[in-house]
């Protein structure tokens, strides 16, 4: 009985450890990511524009850049799944997602840096 009672424990810890990787508690919209700088949730909103440059790729969410409410960055390094799973990120313009990550600041811009895409969700 002993055993069962430790594997049943040693499973229980397993599973909470691992439902709380990639577990968000709180869903914002975008407009409101200047109030969570430094926090870790999932940031919801319209993608205005989608930026692609040498190095990155940036969906402003809200409104173009400057105005934005917040960016999804996508380091060009680690885009290729990005684009497997959503085809050509330009598409998305206009259509809503939710990304989870760290909101960061940046001279006065918000961004959340996304490396995997199951961390993008697009919403319909």
């Amino acid at each position: 009985m002993g055993k069962i009672a430790l594997g049943f424990a040693a499973a229980l810890s397993a599973f909470i450890g691992f439902s709380s990787v990639g577990y968000c508690a709180e869903q914002i919209d975008s407009i409101k990511a200047p109030f969570h700088v430094n926090e870790t949730l999932m940031v919801c909103g319209q993608v205005a524009e989608v930026t692609s440059q040498p190095k990155r790729t940036l969906l402003n969410l809200g409104n173009p850049y400057p105005k934005e409410h917040v960016s999804v960055l996508i380091w060009k390094s680690d885009l290729q799944p990005f684009t497997e799973k959503f085809g050509d990120l330009s598409s998305l313009k206009n259509r809503r997602v939710c990304s989870q990550g760290k909101i960061h600041q940046y001279k006065d811009h918000l961004f959340i840096t996304v490396k995997n895409p199951s961390l993008l969700r697009l919403m319909k």
